[in-house]
């Protein structure tokens, strides 16, 4: 089946003059299969390599569900549509060359690898998750919308307003959390609960973490929390999995020995 035209109202420059559809020209399908089981094949597409195999088959799918499927989204604020953008190339190579435009975008957006916002400006983030009517769209809001996600790199607010008293708690809640292979958290505020993150990350060894903190952000108190569990995950035993690494500013309080790595013990 050959799709032509133009999808204006994607507004996606279409650099590689890849064959596309106007959105809203599907004609009406008859399927062999009753329409409750088409219904929820379309509403439930279990991967994004099926999903792109059904709106490249038949147009009616994204007519139904309009999901562009993507390999990643860059917030850059030097970009000149909006900021945001994406790697033309099938996989993300971070070279974030295709310019998005997502104000008032009558389509949604399935990434099937690296969402990466370096933005403080809090509309951003309200521009992508979903709220309700929130001030503030917080940490675990954000991984609470990504349940395909498989790595995290979080810079915190300054004031750690991103924080909530359940931000934690409602973390170790997620399950999809626990299945990603990187955690990078930068910046953490001492309103985020270190004593019960310190439990998450021991119950799940398979997450390779690396926490950074900053002196001029935390208090004393929270330094020694912080000292002191970077010293019991020395002598952790974390067999085949990722020993984490915990910054203060610029010094790995876990791995850094001076040089001599056999201090590090790994059982």
């Amino acid at each position: 089946m050959v799709i032509t035209g133009q999808v204006a109202a994607l507004e996606i420059p279409n650099h590689r003059k890849t064959p596309v559809f106007v959105h809203g020209s599907s004609n009406r399908q008859c399927f062999d299969f009753p329409k409750f089981i088409m219904d929820y094949i379309l509403k439930n597409p279990k991967s994004w390599k099926l999903w792109k195999k059904f709106i490249q088959t038949c147009k009616w799918f994204f007519d139904k569900n309009p999901i562009v499927v993507i390999s990643c989204l860059h917030l850059d604020n030097f970009n000149n549509i909006n900021g945001f953008s994406t790697c033309s190339t099938q996989q993300c190579n971070n070279v974030h060359d295709r310019p998005i435009k997502l104000i008032n975008a009558p389509f949604k957006l399935w990434i099937t690898e690296l969402l990466k916002i370096v933005d403080h400006d809090d509309a951003t983030a309200k521009s992508l998750i979903p709220h309700k009517n929130e001030k503030l769209v917080s940490f675990e809001k954000i991984l609470e919308s990504l349940p395909q996600i498989q790595a995290i790199d979080y810079i915190f607010m300054n004031d750690g307003r991103d924080v909530t008293p359940n931000t934690v708690k409602k973390i170790a809640e997620m399950e999809h959390v626990k299945k990603c292979y990187r955690m990078n958290l930068t910046n953490i505020p001492p309103n985020f609960d270190f004593d019960a993150f310190s439990k998450f990350m021991l119950d799940n060894k398979q997450v390779c973490y690396v926490l950074v903190f900053y002196d001029d952000t935390i208090t004393e108190e929270y330094m020694v929390k912080i000292r002191a569990f970077a010293e019991k995950l020395k002598t952790e035993n974390y067999g085949n999995h990722c020993r984490p690494a915990i910054f203060l500013n610029d010094i790995d309080l876990v791995n850094d020995n001076n040089g001599d790595e056999d201090d590090i013990v790994n059982p």
